[in-house]
């Protein structure tokens, strides 16, 4: 009795032991991440967390008006034409317990979502034809500008979602006047960060889902270019220091605020149609110039739902996904 109770307790043993190791197979520990042999060990092939990004592409038309005493002292009017790409998506969070390949100048830390943070964009290229009071003068306008911006939750109801945060502005352009002989053209250069707030509320039915945007931002804290007046190109690349013409920007010399309203509006489950309104406001005041310009436009779209996939193992984890 006393061996077959032994052999039965080394029998229960070697079970309980066979489920431990079961339990810290690679296939099971990945959590746990992993310990390099070297500094030059490269982690296992890994398919990388994405979040779904929702991106809207946009053309618009609009007015616009704009001034600018290194150009003209009189203000000007006309059309702009548009295309704006917004891109959103959650935010992410790395799990540097989970690091693979740890000690090592190639380790990998992998990430999950964190429903918490939005990341946000803003893309637009603008195009305008101005011509002044009297008919007999026209300045064309090409500007770029970038918005990218991180924003953290503080609201989620009924009423929609709230988010607050800070974004980055990157603004590159210029005008061209038709008039102008000795000066006919100036620059446009800018870098700023201010708060953003980004609101969403989804209505309507499971048939006809609708969704609600808004979008805004204003400038705190940047720097600008900014010619001295009558100074031309050459008397500044040849004689004067660029550099200098930096200038800090703040509420008091350059106030800005940017806005854009979108709705989504599905048709079947065909695509996301898109229709909205931006407002776009700026004017800085340094070197004895006035710089504005301020742009009303209608945008229409459309929305989709994009899924990046990322990382090494995604042509044989999605065979049938990868057209290569």
């Amino acid at each position: 009795m006393n061996k077959l109770y032994a052999l039965s307790l080394v029998a229960v043993s070697l079970g309980f032991s066979s489920v431990t190791l079961r339990a810290q197979s690679p296939q099971d520990s990945l959590g746990t991440g992993s310990v390099a042999h070297s500094i030059l060990t490269i982690p296992e092939p890994q398919t990388r967390q994405s979040n779904i990004i929702t991106h809207s592409q946009y053309l618009a038309l609009g007015g616009i008006k704009l001034g600018n005493t290194y150009l003209s002292p009189l203000n000007y009017g006309g059309r702009t034409y548009s295309f704006v790409s917004e891109r959103t998506r959650l935010g992410y969070r790395s799990l540097p317990e989970a690091r693979r390949a740890r000690g090592s100048l190639f380790g990998y830390t992998p990430r999950t979502t964190d429903p918490r943070w939005l990341s946000h964009s803003v893309l637009g290229v603008d195009v305008a034809t101005t011509t002044n009071p009297a008919g007999n003068g026209s300045i064309y306008s090409l500007t770029a500008r970038y918005d990218r911006g991180y924003l953290r939750r503080i609201s989620l109801g009924r009423w929609g979602k709230l988010a607050l945060g800070a974004s980055a502005v990157g603004l590159i352009g210029g005008m061209y006047s038709a008039r102008n002989g000795n000066n006919p053209a100036s620059v446009d250069l800018a870098l700023s960060l201010g708060p953003s707030a980004l609101y969403s509320l989804r209505f309507g039915s499971a048939r006809f889902p609708f969704l609600l945007k808004a979008y805004a931002h204003t400038d705190l804290l940047g720097v600008a270019f900014s010619q001295d007046f009558g100074e031309s190109f050459y008397e500044l690349y040849y004689f004067g220091h660029p550099a200098r013409r930096l200038h800090l920007t703040h509420p008091g010399n350059a106030p800005a605020a940017f806005a854009l309203t979108t709705l989504d509006i599905p048709v079947l489950d065909y695509l996301t149609l898109s229709v909205g309104y931006r407002w776009d406001y700026r004017r800085t005041e340094l070197n004895h110039l006035s710089v504005y310009r301020q742009q009303h436009s209608l945008l229409v779209g459309v929305t989709t739902q994009l899924l990046p996939l990322e990382g090494r193992r995604v042509a044989t984890d999605h065979p049938t996904l990868v057209p290569f």
